[in-house]
């Protein structure tokens, strides 16, 4: 044993504490693990290995500290289970962690980086302070009017459509660095009278940040933005803005298979939407409270929830397009944690019939979950058949959420291979993969069906419709 090392008491007590062997121990550390898109393979003797001094590479002591914090219940820190590791700054300004975000987001950093774990614990609208008072380096260098304003609309929308063509893999760095160094710093010096507006679109940029995130797989990234939108729609006194952004956060927590967590936050979401969306908004956060609903075993409330999304989306005459895709889709999740397969297909490809040309990304999206649903069904060239639909889409897509679903297709279809049509699929997905390289670079994971089922469809009034 190397002699600089020491025993790892703190980590002996924590493990004690939450009555933990070590296998016990390591096999949380490689669920927490998988949220955060890395495939550890965590053993006892790595535990012990552990307790003996030794600190693993970052983020795992992250990861140890959050899986312990489930564990018991309460937040524990890397420090206080015995790792000499530092980590986001829980009195840290949202301006500041916009700046931090976009540090670690590079891709030089993201793999080592702390935001990468999703964090289970905390209330999140308490979770950042308020914003502090401008340092006066910064405030008397930055001068911000309307057209600052105005010009971060613009960009809201830029960013927005071109993650719906093409997904978040394409925008997300850049959308990380335009919040730093732009946003941030019109934040910190915006006079009174434009203070409330350039907030509204700074959070709606946040927002869409953490959706970029989230379907790139960067789960404690995505969590962290919305956090961050979180303080800033408040900040704003919009209501509206932190309502979707509660119902994205639903959205996450149930994708990672927290559902009674995800109930919460949708639960919050409508309180918090109550009065300050119209009746099109008000029908996407209700439809995600019925998603949740259905995954916590809630069947009558879920259809409830369900109807009064319908009613709300028919009261605001929003019959097709985005509006009636995504409630059309959001039905579908819900029918499908029902069991109700066969509505829930039919439903998903309602849903691709409203989806506009223009939203590329999430049509593959959705064809991934049809495709998914045939197969568990005993539809295999129902299935193959959406699948080469989903690869039609598939060379403009960049986001972790195609490149996972592409996984899917590979290992769902790859048993089927001795039949010819889903052998000619497989060949098809093989050849994408060697001809898009960039496309298919990185980690991939293959999301179990439904853990993953839901997605994010929440938008806002006034712009097109983040992911």
């Amino acid at each position: 044993m190397d002699p600089r090392k020491v025993q790892n008491d703190r980590l002996q007590a924590l493990i004690k504490k939450a009555a933990w062997s070590g296998q016990g121990l390591a096999e949380a550390v490689n669920a927490v693990g998988r949220e955060a898109n890395l495939p550890l393979g965590y053993t006892r003797s790595s535990a012990g290995q552990w307790l003996a001094g030794m600190t693993p590479r970052r983020p795992v002591p992250h990861i140890v500290a959050e899986a312990l914090s489930r564990r018991l219940g309460r937040p524990v820190t890397p420090a206080e289970a015995g790792f000499d590791e530092s980590g986001p700054e829980d009195g840290e300004s949202p301006l500041d962690r916009l700046i931090a975000l976009a540090v670690a987001a590079d891709p030089v950093n993201v793999g080592t980086s702390p935001y990468r774990v999703y964090h289970l614990s905390g209330c999140p609208r308490d979770a950042l302070p308020p914003v502090s008072a401008p340092p006066d380096a910064l405030g008397g260098s930055v001068r911000v009017g309307r057209k600052d304003v105005e010009s971060a609309e613009v960009m809201l929308r830029l960013f927005t459509d071109a993650d719906a063509a093409g997904g978040a893999g394409h925008v997300r760095v850049g959308l990380s660095l335009y919040l730093a160094n732009t946003i941030a710093p019109m934040l910190a010096a915006a006079p009174e009278e434009v203070r409330a507006e350039l907030f509204s679109v700074a959070a709606r940029l946040g927002y869409l940040c953490g959706v970029m995130c989230y379907y790139d797989e960067l789960q404690g990234f995505a969590q962290q933005y919305f956090l961050v939108a979180l303080r800033l729609a408040a900040e704003a006194a919009e209501s509206g803005v932190q309502a979707r952004v509660l119902c994205a956060m639903s959205v996450q927590a149930g994708a990672l298979g927290h559902h009674d967590h995800a109930l919460g936050l949708s639960r919050a979401a409508v309180d918090t939407a109550a009065g300050g969306l119209p009746p099109q908004e008000f029908a996407r956060v209700l439809s995600q409270r019925a998603v949740a609903r259905a995954a916590a075993g809630e069947t009558n409330g879920a259809l409830a929830d369900m109807a009064a999304a319908q009613a709300q989306l028919k009261r605001a005459g929003g019959g097709t397009g985005t509006p009636a895709a995504t409630l059309a889709y959001q039905r579908g999740l819900m029918l499908a944690l029902l069991g109700d397969t066969s509505k829930a297909i039919a439903q998903m490809e309602i849903s691709v019939h409203h989806r506009p040309a223009t939203e590329r990304h999430f049509r593959a999206i959705t064809l991934s979950r049809i495709a998914g649903l045939q197969l568990r069904h005993g539809h295999l060239e129902e299935a193959v058949a959406t699948w080469h639909r989903f690869l039609d889409d598939y060379p403009a897509i960049n986001s972790g959420r195609a490149r996972a679903a592409l996984a899917v297709l590979q290992s769902g279809v790859r048993p089927y291979r001795g039949i010819p049509s889903a052998r000619a699929l497989l060949a098809r997905a093989l050849s994408l993969q060697q001809r898009l390289p960039h496309l298919t670079a990185g980690p991939r994971t293959a999301p179990a069906f439904p853990s993953r089922v839901t997605d994010v469809r929440v938008g806002f009034p006034g712009s097109p419709q983040p992911a």
